[in-house]
């Protein structure tokens, strides 16, 4: 059995419009967010799409229920959270991307390593695919931004 991941963003959120990382702040969608939410579940109808897997954090879920609605089972999960940027959430995006290349073992302040998002997202995939979700054609939709640590980030 072949398992196919669908990687997607959570859409535009207020802090995004702001040009500020959320981090682990919760911020919701913006009105534009909401229409590209909407285009996603669109663009997405065709597609057997067994289970959706988001952070908890409101802009995953909003983007998830927009998109997908009660028609796809919808699984929030902390561990799948992007970085944590500790007393820099909140900060411009360009200070968090000038900053990040530190980060592969050296925390934001008060925060998380992309080391330790890694670790976070890489013990959280068993137990996803443990939901009962999965279908003998199985894919799933999440987001990208913690999920692309487990690539990006050294053993």
């Amino acid at each position: 059995m072949t398992l196919e991941v669908i990687f997607e963003f959570h859409s535009t959120s207020l802090d995004n419009e702001a040009g500020v990382a959320s981090g682990w702040s919760d911020p919701p969608l913006s009105a534009k967010g909401r229409a590209v939410a909407k285009e996603l579940g669109e663009r997405r109808q065709g597609e057997q799409i067994d289970a959706v897997f988001c952070s908890d954090l409101r802009r995953a879920i909003e983007t998830a229920e927009i998109a997908f609605g009660k028609r796809i089972p919808i699984h929030a999960d902390h561990r799948l959270r992007e970085y944590d940027h500790g007393t820099m959430t909140g900060t411009p995006v360009e200070r968090i991307h000038a900053e990040r290349p530190a980060g592969v073992d050296s925390p934001f302040p008060d925060g998380e390593s992309l080391r330790e998002v890694a670790k976070r997202v890489r013990d959280s995939s068993p137990n996803l695919l443990a939901t009962g979700t999965v279908s003998e054609s199985p894919s799933f939709a999440t987001a990208p931004q913690s999920l692309r640590s487990i690539t990006c980030s050294p053993e």
